[in-house]
Parts: C-alpha cells; sequence; structure tokens
C-alpha cells in the first residue's frame, strides 16, 4: 500500500516512488522487511527521505 497526500494523483505507484520523497519504514523490522521485499522484487529504487524506526501516532 503506498499512501500519499489525497490531492497526488498517482497513476503509477512505481514511477511515485522513484520521484516523490519516500518515508522509509525500518527494514530491520518485519513490516520494512516485506517494503524492501517488495521494492527489490520490481526493481524500484525509492526516492528515500528518510528511514523511520517506528509509527508514531497523530493525536490530530
Amino acid at each position: 500500500m503506498l499512501l500519499t497526500p489525497a490531492a497526488m494523483k498517482v497513476t503509477d505507484p512505481h514511477v511515485t516512488l522513484q520521484t516523490e520523497p519516500f518515508l522509509r519504514y525500518d527494514r530491520n523490522v518485519v513490516g520494512g522487511q516485506l517494503a524492501e521485499s517488495y521494492l527489490r522484487q520490481h526493481g524500484t529504487t525509492p526516492h528515500q527521505r528518510c528511514e523511520l524506526d517506528g509509527l508514531g501516532a497523530y493525536p490530530g
């Protein structure tokens, strides 16, 4: 699943991953490993902005 702002019109998720800033989930945890596996299987190199070690809740 690719999460983007509602206003962003995504026609090809792989192109979006390569051109828009990508916030990567920690590759040392299962969710991050699954994402990394998907990216490798599809030959997609994301435009990585940072790698997060956890998902914080937004109280808004």
